[in-house]
């Protein structure tokens, strides 16, 4: 009696008359098809890189359903039946290799820092090919209440890229007074990301960077939420108007902060 495996493939065993030959091969060659057959129209999970996926094909195991992890991109990807869709999606944290002076890599990827001195600080190999767009979280506590003016420029491989290109517009609501600015820099825009100045001893802000990686114009839209002292919101939206490819950002602290946390995220 021919045995059958858990792929369903049969075989003859000694037990079995094997004459003809013929017959039993042609079974076996017949169930071994069957079976990988069926395995190939499982949707699978692969893992691979972009090359490799491109050309998986039905033969080789591509169905509706299949699954891809690309290793060189670090993107998932779903096969629908006749293309290839990306399935990332939600906010991905980014956590930096090294981190600037007076800061360290917290086990949640934020960046740190304590009794924090003026003066810039580079955060590079934030932005990449993997990401479009981007969010950045910081919090800031003072020991001194009032303006501490920052500034906030991005960044291209280990240079900071200054002079001409910066245009903001902002809108300050503090205290139930509202003021709007709108012009352009010749250098670095006066702000942490979100506000012209930052007010009060505690500031929360939250940065969209669209598009910062592709070599062209770069647009942010901030808004700070302002504590202690002084309590409202500063809304702003800026851009670099210069066709350049960013990678980081330098913010220069005006004043001396007491703590610190940055969060990077990218977005899909």
């Amino acid at each position: 009696m021919a045995t059958t495996t858990n792929w369903s493939i049969t075989y003859p065993t000694t037990a079995n008359n094997i004459t003809p030959l013929a017959t039993h091969f042609a079974n076996l060659a017949s169930s071994t098809d069957t079976a990988l057959t069926n395995v190939r129209n499982q949707s699978g999970r692969f893992t691979g890189t972009n090359a490799q996926r491109l050309a998986l094909t039905a033969a080789t195991g591509r169905t509706e359903g299949t699954e891809f992890y690309t290793t060189d991109t670090d993107r998932n990807w779903l096969y629908d039946g006749s293309t290839w869709v990306n399935a990332d999606n939600g906010m991905y944290v980014i956590t930096p290799a090294s981190a600037p002076s007076g800061f360290t890599v917290g086990a949640d990827g934020s960046l740190v820092a304590s009794n924090l001195s003026t003066g810039p600080r580079n955060f590079d190999n934030i932005f990449s090919s993997r990401f479009r767009n981007y969010r950045v979280e910081i919090t800031i506590n003072r020991s001194t209440n009032g303006i501490g003016t920052s500034t906030f420029q991005f960044r291209s491989g280990s240079s900071t890229i200054s002079g001409n290109g910066y245009y903001m517009s902002t809108m300050i609501l503090v205290g139930g007074v509202t003021s709007g600015v709108q012009g352009s820099a010749a250098g670095p825009l006066t702000s942490i990301p979100g506000g012209i100045d930052s007010y009060g001893l505690f500031n929360a802000t939250v940065l969209d960077i669209s598009n910062p990686f592709v070599a062209e114009a770069t647009q942010v839209a901030g808004r700070t939420t302002l504590r202690g002292g002084y309590v409202g919101d500063v809304l702003n939206t800026f851009s670099y108007e210069s066709p350049d490819s960013m990678t980081g950002i330098s913010i220069n602290f005006g004043q001396t902060i007491t703590s610190c946390r940055i969060r990077f995220y990218g977005l899909v």
